[in-house]
């Protein structure tokens, strides 16, 4: 009877011992094999130019990057991969545009609608949204068709005498 027990034991912890090893193995699979595999993965996707650029995906390893962008389909393509000197980061993003906020924003909207995407999030690069902001506040909604004609300093200034009242004494 006490052989018995050793032997189930023993048993059950070689079959842990089995299963812990299946499982590290299938994880060893998903990491980097090749060092220099990596590094030319990691050299080959280029740097991020000036623009905003939709966000779907960040990582520190550029090698997963690669495997997100190939997994992720929007409308269809693939996303792009980009990294940013800034941070090192490697993002992986659905649309790029240069100067147009409202066109980022729409698109980020439909994104998180879509429940894959629910962080999505806009990346300036080289661009500040001040500046973006303000361009939007210069352009005039309501344009004058009709303006007033210039009005003669002399005159003003004839009927600002005649009309002035001095403050009261104190």
């Amino acid at each position: 009877m006490k052989n018995l027990k050793q032997l189930r034991g023993k048993f059950s912890i070689s079959m842990l011992s089995i299963t812990i090893l299946l499982i590290f193995s299938s994880f060893s699979e998903s990491s980097p094999s090749d060092p220099k595999e990596t590094q030319q993965i990691n050299q080959s996707i280029p740097y991020l130019e000036d623009g905003m650029y939709l966000i779907v995906g960040a990582f520190q390893i550029g090698e997963n990057a690669v495997k997100f962008a190939k997994t992720v389909k929007i409308k269809g393509k693939a996303p792009s991969i980009g990294r940013y000197k800034e941070n090192s980061l490697y993002y992986v993003y659905a649309y790029k545009t240069l100067d147009d906020l409202e066109f980022a924003r729409e698109k980020r909207t439909e994104l998180r609608k879509n429940g894959q995407f629910y962080d999505a999030w806009i990346l300036y690069v080289g661009i500040k949204l001040e500046d973006l902001l303000q361009k939007e506040e210069e352009t005039p909604d309501i344009i004058a068709i009709n303006q007033p004609k210039e009005i003669k300093t002399e005159t003003v200034k004839n009927t600002e005498k005649e009309n002035f009242i001095p403050p009261p004494p104190v």
